[in-house]
């Protein structure tokens, strides 16, 4: 059914995205009108990247399509993941990539930028007055082994207290449930982060012996 689903939605959404891009052309001098077609393209094509994601894990779920895992360096995941955020960012935060050490694992280096972006995207929102949102490795040294850490940039520690996801945060709640079950289908675990009683982004663990 939800195969199904995503099917139906492509025909109306690409009569608005072709009926958005005319008007992007045509113009118009009523700069609130322009925004508002600016917003709304924006709007679709976040649209369009969802139903793809849906449409890639309904083959991924139903055995149609795999996981196409490789040895890649956990840098190229994250640096991917912060170009697939969408642009421009929510309230004018910028997203960056700090990585020391650097790992290498088998993973589907695709699947996991997309669910790696999601995760950016979501933090991105939640923040009010811009700022950094950083995609980190942490905890090398640490029992539980390394983690990746999406979260302000001011509040990266992998000391920071870890509670199950709520897949609601920031009104992303399906993009958010589908990186988590890549996340899953990697062998990891996504967690989200809490400083005191402050929502502080989000912790995936990975599976170094995947």
């Amino acid at each position: 059914m939800l195969a199904a689903a995503v099917h139906e939605l492509r025909g109306p959404l690409g009569v608005a995205r072709g009926y958005l891009r005319l008007l992007e052309k045509r113009g118009n001098d009523d700069t609130r009108a322009q925004k508002a077609v600016e917003e709304a393209g924006h709007a679709a094509e976040r649209m369009t990247l969802l139903l793809d994601q849906l449409s890639d894990y309904t083959r991924l779920a139903s055995g149609e399509s795999r996981l196409h895992t490789e040895l890649t360096p956990l840098r190229d995941v994250l640096e991917a993941a912060a170009g697939r955020v969408p642009r421009p960012s929510p309230a004018g935060v910028e997203i960056a990539v700090g990585v020391s050490p650097d790992i290498a694992i088998p993973l589907d280096r695709a699947r996991l930028a997309d669910a790696f972006a999601a995760l950016a995207a979501a933090v991105a929102r939640a923040q009010t007055t811009g700022g950094t949102v950083i995609l980190a490795i942490v905890g090398a040294n640490e029992p539980e082994g390394p983690a990746i850490v999406v979260a302000p940039f001011a509040d990266v520690d992998s000391r920071a207290p870890e509670r199950a996801p709520r897949l609601d945060r920031s009104g992303a709640g399906l993009t958010l449930a589908l990186a988590e079950l890549t996340v899953r289908r990697h062998g990891g675990a996504l967690a989200e982060r809490w400083i005191d009683d402050s929502w502080a982004g989000y912790v995936v663990r990975v599976a170094i012996g995947l």
